[in-house]
């Protein structure tokens, strides 16, 4: 074949490309203004943007590293905790009369434990077992102690309760079935008692 043949080839070959790329691109564009896609061979016939026209791909922020600080928060709106929320931060910021009425809430609940014998001792028998760390061995003597002086029922009761729990514990229960019987025991006399009373005082209304 010629050279002169060659180049015919060519250029043959080239506008029959164009064609086919024009014709494509008009069926595009008559597809997208007839609210249609654009057919594939326009898609692929269109040519790809470079340069300028090529969309950049999104940044990504870079990683902060291990050793670098956080950058300071903005600071907490009112409705928020702030630094002083809590109980100390509320009496901090409440009012002279608010404090004066938590601080007689305070004296009348001390009052009430203080002055009622029945609380006063429970609170004292609580902390003969849990206040000072001590051994098991030395709780245990000190309650025996305190019950075998001890004469009200509730705190009696309260006592072997006590006990009950740390035999139990230290895996002694033939102390602790011997502290619930007498339990039954201390308790059925005296409701026995009671009973006894109340028919007395019956008896003598009649």
């Amino acid at each position: 074949m010629t050279r002169k043949a060659v180049v015919t080839v060519f250029l043959g070959a080239g506008l029959l490309a164009g064609a086919v790329a024009a014709y494509a691109l008009a069926q595009g564009a008559d597809a997208s203004r007839a609210g249609a896609a654009p057919p594939a061979a326009a898609v692929a016939a269109a040519p790809a943007p470079s340069g300028a026209d090529a969309q950049t791909p999104p940044r990504t922020p870079p990683r902060r590293s291990s050793g670098e600080p956080r950058p300071p928060r903005p600071p907490l709106s009112r409705g928020g905790e702030e630094a002083g929320e809590g109980s100390h931060g509320a009496m901090v910021r409440s009012s002279p009369s608010e404090r004066f009425q938590r601080m007689v809430q305070l004296l009348s609940r001390m009052r009430g434990a203080t002055f009622n014998p029945a609380e006063a001792g429970l609170i004292a028998i609580g902390g003969l077992k849990d206040d000072v760390p001590r051994k098991s061995d030395e709780i245990i003597a000190d309650l025996e102690s305190q019950l075998a002086k001890t004469k009200s029922l509730g705190l009696r009761n309260a006592l072997r309760l006590q006990l009950r729990d740390l035999y139990k514990a230290a895996g002694k229960y033939d102390k602790v079935l011997m502290h619930l019987r007498a339990m039954v025991a201390e308790n059925d006399a005296a409701l026995a008692a009671e009973e006894a009373a109340e028919a007395t005082a019956r008896a003598r209304e009649k």
